[in-house]
């Protein structure tokens, strides 16, 4: 369960919120990249 709560460990508020902060910070980089190949793919969809 990446997004929930960790299983097992004890966090304090300012380690779960600085690991939230990690996790959302990886996936808008993750979501850039995916929009990104996706223009590329129509761009070169629209050529064709």
């Amino acid at each position: 369960m990446p997004y929930g709560e960790p299983v097992g460990q004890s966090l304090n508020k300012e380690e779960e919120l600085n690991v939230l902060k990690d996790q959302a910070e990886d996936l808008e980089y993750t979501l850039n990249g995916i929009k990104k190949r996706i223009e590329k793919i129509e761009a070169k969809t629209k050529k064709e």
